[in-house]
């Protein structure tokens, strides 16, 4: 859990465990009282240029704050829904303006492409590295190369502009560079780490897109077969009342016809 990104440019701000604090509010009744007072002093705070909120704990019941962040005209908070499933995570994502309203978004990580996304879905999946992948620096090296991905890095995000597509692995891959460039090792290796896992990441999900995409090509084949290799009947009566059952075979292109008298002339 962490909270990122307070003021005009975004940075790592401060880091929380969130079951940890989830454990101790249950378990100590004089934090329990006192807890959404505090959390209510600390949401609210002060810029140049004027006041945001950061949504940090507008959560619902049974939902987990991940991260947050904010910038001169907005807050995103990414949740964990109650319902969430790890082996098919999905993340809900708020937005709010300047104004207070709200965008709300569920980010399917399998779908989210970091060649083409916007802000909030590459959001949503740094969380996801960080909290399910163990890439402990995804949320803070997302910031860094949010950046490095904005027209206008020393001022920072603005609302507009998170719902705008980016190449986010350029964007890690610039400032990577730039790293290199100010002799910044460990600032280097810091985001190859994050490069790494959403590389690493990519290509996990080809291959389960392969092994889906092979298991539906045999099943596929499996029901063509089943349909070339086909077997109608049908009971004829003829004018003078006898029956004959007729049985037709298809495979692939060639069908095979047999007769079968099952039933006598009627007798006058």
């Amino acid at each position: 859990m962490s909270i990122g990104g307070i003021g005009a440019s975004t940075y790592a701000a401060l880091g929380y465990e969130a079951r940890k604090v989830q454990k101790e509010a249950t378990q100590n009744t004089i934090l329990g009282s006192n807890f959404s007072n505090h959390m209510g002093n600390v949401q609210k705070s002060q810029m140049q240029g004027g006041a945001f909120v950061l949504h940090y704990f507008d959560s619902e019941e049974g939902e987990r704050a991940v991260s947050a962040v904010c910038g001169a005209d907005y807050s995103v908070t990414v949740y964990e829904p109650k319902d969430y499933d790890t082996s098919n995570p999905v993340y809900k994502v708020k937005v709010w303006d300047k104004d207070g309203n709200i965008v709300e978004r569920m980010v399917d990580v399998s779908k989210v492409d970091p060649t083409n996304c916007d802000y909030i879905d590459m959001y949503a999946y740094s969380c996801y590295l960080g909290d399910e992948k163990g890439c402990k620096d995804a949320i803070s090296s997302f910031m860094g190369a949010s950046a490095a991905a904005s027209d206008h890095w020393m001022e920072g995000w603005f609302y507009d502009e998170l719902f705008i597509k980016k190449n986010w692995i350029q964007a890690v891959k610039d400032i990577m560079q730039m790293q290199y460039d100010a002799g910044n090792l460990q600032g280097y290796l810091d985001y190859k780490r994050f490069l790494d896992a959403i590389e690493d990441g990519r290509k996990e999900r080809a291959e389960r897109k392969d092994q889906i995409d092979k298991a539906n090509k045999e099943e596929n084949e499996k029901n063509k077969k089943v349909d070339e290799n086909k077997t109608d009947s049908e009971i004829i009566t003829k004018p003078d009342g006898s029956q004959v059952l007729v049985t037709t075979t298809t495979i692939g292109e060639t069908q095979v016809s047999m007769s079968l008298e099952i039933a006598k002339p009627t007798k006058k």
